[in-house]
């Protein structure tokens, strides 16, 4: 029996005293998911465990690299954003409590049959004190036009899935039809004899300007010296000419400028485009109605009138466009309503204008319809379900139901969830949504490292038997540990991999590679 003794708890945010029993000697502790969020809850978990207790914290992901979005999300002409992976790399390479495990599968939810080996989230529990989900955002939020759902057309694609193909991401062979996307450059669901002019992008998060931005600067690295060349973007969306022909690229939003997802960064890159790339804005269409204004969106309104005005001066001036020119324009008030096909892909898509209405779009009965060859959907990430945490997920939300990242069954009082779910615990958008930067996962991490190391402190866990290394055996999984991961990255950063000198990797596409490197 344990004596009772009073403990002080310092925490992140403040400071409890409490009566309990003394905790367990050892905490083993599973994450799921190796992107930001997972790495800043295993940081705060470590900092806030007492020094005398057995610490093993097992960060698991799908694909034998980590990083999560950090490395196949934030767009390669943004290698400053990525440092960050220096960071995550010191907390395993400088705690003997930390693990990595790559090329681990969980099971999701009515997923289709893998033909790799996979574990459950109930597996990972027999040898977990407790688990972390931590996974992220895979899946996609879904647009519907005319009973046309986006998935339905070849060339509408989500944004999310043209992210990955330049960014090189790899998929473990669990979805057939995006595996081939990536593997083909887009030769499954275009037709390479008509070479895309227009492209529209509905949907004004950072993610669709990135996607616009990438797009039309990959076009023109074949004709100029600009900096892509010398990024990590994958060789594949240089090396395709589906683009050759691209004349326009318009990102079009439900409401107005004010309203939009992005950030003044990814504006403010568009504006310094260059030679002939070129950006537009229509100054008709920036109108900020009543909303009072911060700072931040401040800076975004003014930025725009301006260069409306110097757009507009230039149209005066009459000065010519070249042949050549790739014009990526931003669109407001404009409401898709319908995919127009023919033959089954997307010629056109019809917007209605809208009118704001206490913040809300509002359609105006006035139409206006843009030409696509191919049209991206970026309305938004979406979480998936694992298989076994289906009475704490929230389809609609997307998200894992839970109260100060403790994982919830059932709707409860105020929305937070009914009784605790097996010592579960959630960071990152699959607690909070896909929102927010990578920054803002850490005060996410600390209030989930600060619920679950609470729980332990008063002895509600603890002293698991079990090894995640003999489960994973068991299971045929072959894992990859931190040590077979340092010999991808430095394959990937090798000079006769890359392209240029100054390209920082060339990104294997391939799992069946990554573990040949890694049993070479």
């Amino acid at each position: 029996m344990f004596a009772h003794r009073r403990l002080v708890v310092a925490t992140a945010t403040t400071t409890r005293r409490f009566t309990t029993q003394l905790p367990s000697s050892t905490l083993k502790v599973t994450i799921i998911g190796s992107g930001p969020s997972g790495f800043y809850t295993a940081k705060y978990i470590q900092s806030l465990i007492p020094p005398s207790t057995s610490l093993s914290i097992s960060i698991i992901d799908q694909l034998p690299v980590p990083y999560g979005l950090v490395r196949s999300g934030v767009a390669p002409d943004h290698p400053e954003v990525k440092n960050v992976e220096n960071d995550f790399a010191k907390i395993i390479t400088t705690s003997d409590s930390i693990n990595f495990f790559g090329n681990v599968l969980v099971q999701e939810n009515d997923a289709s049959p893998s033909a790799s080996p996979s574990i459950s989230l109930a597996d990972l529990q027999s040898v977990s004190d407790c688990v972390v989900l931590a996974y992220g955002a895979s899946g996609d939020r879904t647009l519907s036009l005319n009973s046309n759902s986006s998935q339905n057309i070849p060339n509408v694609i989500s944004a999310r899935k043209f992210v990955h193909w330049y960014n090189g991401y790899t998929l473990p062979p669990t979805d057939a039809a995006e595996l081939a996307f990536l593997d083909l450059d887009l030769d499954l669901d275009l037709d390479l004899d008509e070479k895309i002019e227009n492209v529209v992008i509905i949907g004004q998060g950072n993610v669709a300007l990135d996607c616009g931005r990438v797009m039309v600067k990959s076009c023109v690295e074949k004709k100029s010296t600009e900096s892509i060349l010398d990024t990590d973007v994958a060789s594949r969306a240089l090396d395709t000419n589906i683009f050759d022909s691209l004349k326009s690229v318009k990102i079009v939003g439900r409401r107005g400028h004010i309203q939009g997802a992005f950030t003044i960064k990814e504006l403010r890159e568009l504006t310094k485009l260059e030679g002939n790339l070129k950006f537009g804005v229509r100054e008709s269409e920036l109108i900020q109605g009543d909303v009072i204004l911060e700072r931040p969106k401040k800076r975004i309104d003014k930025l725009l009138r301006d260069y409306a005005q110097k757009l507009k001066l230039k149209l005066k001036q009459k000065q010519p466009c070249d042949d050549d020119d790739i014009t990526i324009e931003l669109r407001f008030f404009m409401n898709p309503v319908e995919f127009i096909t023919e033959e089954g892909q997307v010629t056109a898509v019809k917007f209605e204008k809208t009118v704001l209405e206490n913040n809300r779009a509002i359609g105006t009965g006035e139409f206006e319809t843009l030409e696509a060859d191919l049209v991206l959907v970026s309305v938004g990430y979406k979480s998936n379900c694992l298989a076994g945490l289906e009475e704490s997920f929230c389809e609609d939300s997307g998200t894992v139901m839970s109260v100060r990242g403790r994982v919830r069954v059932g709707e409860g009082e105020g929305g937070g969830g009914g009784r605790g779910n097996d010592f579960l615990y959630c960071s990152g958008w699959v607690k909070r949504g896909p929102v927010g930067i990578i920054g803002s996962n850490i005060s996410d991490a600390r209030e989930t490292a600060d619920s679950l190391v609470s729980d332990f402190l008063e002895n509600k866990f603890g002293g698991k038997e079990g090894k995640i290394e003999k489960l994973l055996a068991d299971k045929g999984v072959e894992w990859v540990g931190w040590e077979e991961w340092e010999k991808i990255d430095n394959f990937e950063q090798a000079n006769e991999n890359k392209r240029t000198e100054l390209q920082p990797r060339e990104k294997i596409t391939s799992v069946d590679k990554m573990l040949n490197v890694v049993n070479d």
